[in-house]
């Protein structure tokens, strides 16, 4: 006779599964297919994408299932997505944030401290 209890709770985690986290890292850093986190400068927009520099490498970005304005080249973001690499390196936006009143520099301090301080624990 099995536990309707324990069959419950079994159903209820398959249906609230958990997504993977976004990870933040640099566009060189980037070696296969997942959910990226990425800081950068637009320095192209078009219609439905742009493309991102982080200070090691650019990234397109598309946007065409996303809602927000429209970023213009110079603007700072964070984009949220998944990249793919077929037919070429491509971040599909989920999330776009505008991030232009923020110091990238004094971010990119705090971000690199922050990943070398998780590198020592682990």
């Amino acid at each position: 006779m099995s536990d309707n209890k324990s069959d419950d709770n079994n159903s209820e985690k398959q249906k609230f599964s958990r997504t993977q986290p976004f990870i933040e890292t640099n566009i060189a850093d980037i070696a296969t297919p997942g959910r990226y986190k990425i800081v950068g400068t637009v320095v192209n927009s078009s219609k439905d994408s742009f493309i991102i520099e982080d200070g090691t490498e650019q990234l397109s970005v598309s946007f065409t299932d996303v809602i927000f304005e429209k970023p213009e080249e110079g603007d700072q973001v964070r984009v949220l997505g998944y990249l793919e690499f077929e037919p070429e390196k491509l971040l599909k936006a989920a999330i776009i944030q505008n991030l232009t009143n923020i110091n990238l520099e004094t971010y990119r301090q705090i971000r690199d401290l922050e990943f070398s301080l998780r590198k020592d624990d682990e």
